[in-house]
């Protein structure tokens, strides 16, 4: 997955390629880490791994794999990822219980957001969704659209993050939230959602 991206990368106009350094290298360093974590222990190393590098650019393979287009060489990154978040959530010390903040950088029409976006519904992502506790860090990832969440199932991979700064929460795929408002500020939209029960049949 690590040398695919790269090579992906390394073709757009203006390359990200040199965030992802050499597999054996990045693997190292994150296992170096994990051997120094307290928390580091409880987690298999494919987990630490997944959660560790998802807080790279490599979230864009894992989050493309859930949305568009399945890839079994990230498969087993996305099920080590599950695992290790449902360790953590385990842990009241990652449990998060403060509002979230998302910012959506895909450019939507204000019929896309209304109709998306409509109080009342149920909003689910196929892929990790990731938050942070600060306003500000989700300014920097959005365009138009800033989501507000209220999540019981949160959980806060700021310690294991390469860029700790962000205290990035990440919410699992498919969790679903009710749209309970929607508003229009100083040209950006603003979305508050709250996580209810699952319900698949929904």
């Amino acid at each position: 997955m690590i040398v695919q991206e790269r090579k992906r990368l390394k073709s757009q106009p203006k390359s990200l390629a040199s965030d992802i350094e050499r597999p054996d290298s990045m693997i190292k360093k994150a296992l170096d880490e994990k051997d120094g974590h307290p928390f580091g222990e409880r987690f298999s190393d494919d987990e630490f791994l997944a959660i560790h590098l998802y807080t790279s650019c490599l979230y864009r393979p894992i989050n493309h794999h859930l949305r568009y287009a399945p890839n079994n060489d990230v498969a087993p990154v996305v099920e080590a990822l599950k695992s290790g978040l449902a360790k953590l959530a385990q842990d009241p010390d990652y449990q998060v219980s403060s509002q979230l903040h998302r910012g959506i950088k895909q450019k939507m029409s204000d019929g896309e957001v209304m109709s998306r976006f409509k109080p009342g519904k149920t909003y689910r992502d196929e892929a990790f969704m990731s938050t942070s506790t600060h306003m500000q860090v989700s300014e920097e990832f959005t365009s138009d659209v800033t989501l507000h969440l209220r999540s019981s199932s949160a959980v806060n991979i700021g310690p294991f993050s390469k860029n700790p700064y962000e205290d990035e929460a990440l919410i699992s795929p498919l969790t679903p939230f009710k749209v309970t408002g929607l508003r229009r500020q100083d040209d950006k939209w603003h979305v508050d959602l709250n996580e209810i029960a699952d319900n698949s049949d929904e």
